[in-house]
């Protein structure tokens, strides 16, 4: 991105605020990340999911993301916005399908590639602030944006349980885990396993489908792509996210093979 001294300097001093470059609007942050956030806005596109195109501009003090505004496109209004009333996977499904009765299937598909993508990428921030639906030529779109937090420590915002109490006559999830599982992936795997009980089978293909794309070997491939390109995490930082997901990846294989879904060696006996 061709950006002038002018540009740059409006950039460092709207921090947290919508700036104009060129004609188009952009929204400014700071990037605490070193380009995390570009690593994962490449592994939401290569699962079709709608994010927000960033820039990582870098200067001799600091580093910010440059977020192109969707409002450039139409009208954008995210989940708060909207009127969502919980973080809760199914009442947001509810909402979708009575708001957008005409592109609610589409809307749901994309609302559950949201969820299982934060389950796979460990996404700790998915709050109404940074999901929403753009209006564009008569048309609706569901989007994500600021996926910086992704590689984290805490459970995912998107739960397919309204309630902890709930449970599934039969589950699997506690037979895989061992006394080193963090909390957050116990929980996410407790939720993702409800959602799987829940929901129609369609969706646990779509489960299956990410399981196979989202290799950690592709993982590794997106961080490397963006090192050649000048942008370049901590490596100690990296390794620890690398040995995190490839955890995570692991325990949802197992679970996935606990249910029957893909084939290996069951733990259960029932």
């Amino acid at each position: 991105m061709n950006l002038t001294l002018e540009d740059i300097e409006k950039i460092t001093r709207y921090v947290d605020s919508f700036v104009t470059i060129n004609g188009t609007e952009y929204y400014v942050k700071s990037s605490v990340d070193e380009g995390l956030q570009l690593v994962a806005n490449e592994i939401a596109s290569y699962l079709n999911i709608n994010c927000v195109k960033d820039y990582f501009i870098k200067t001799s003090d600091d580093a910010y993301y440059l977020s192109l505004s969707l409002n450039n496109f139409g009208t954008f209004k995210n989940g708060q916005e909207l009127g969502f009333n919980s973080n809760s996977l199914y009442d947001i499904w509810v909402f979708l399908e009575k708001k957008y009765p005409k592109f609610s299937r589409h809307l749901v598909n994309d609302l559950v590639k949201v969820f299982l993508y934060d389950i796979f990428l460990l996404n700790g921030d998915r709050n109404l602030g940074n999901i929403g639906i753009l209006e564009s030529d008569g048309k609706a779109y569901l989007y994500i944006l600021d996926n910086e937090f992704v590689f984290s420590t805490y459970e995912a915002d998107l739960r397919a349980k309204i309630g902890y109490e709930e449970r599934l006559k039969k589950s699997y999830y506690k037979d895989i885990l061992n006394n080193h599982t963090p909390l957050n992936v116990e929980r996410n795997l407790e939720g993702l396993e409800y959602f799987m009980g829940t929901s129609s089978s369609e969706y646990s293909d779509l489960v299956v489908d990410f399981y196979q794309k989202l290799t950690p070997e592709y993982v590794l491939s997106v961080f490397s792509k963006y090192e050649q390109h000048g942008i370049v995490l901590d490596k100690n930082e990296r390794d620890y996210y690398l040995v995190l997901y490839k955890m995570n990846y692991n325990l949802i294989g197992k679970l996935l093979v606990e249910r029957g879904l893909i084939d290996g060696q069951r733990i259960s006996k029932n």
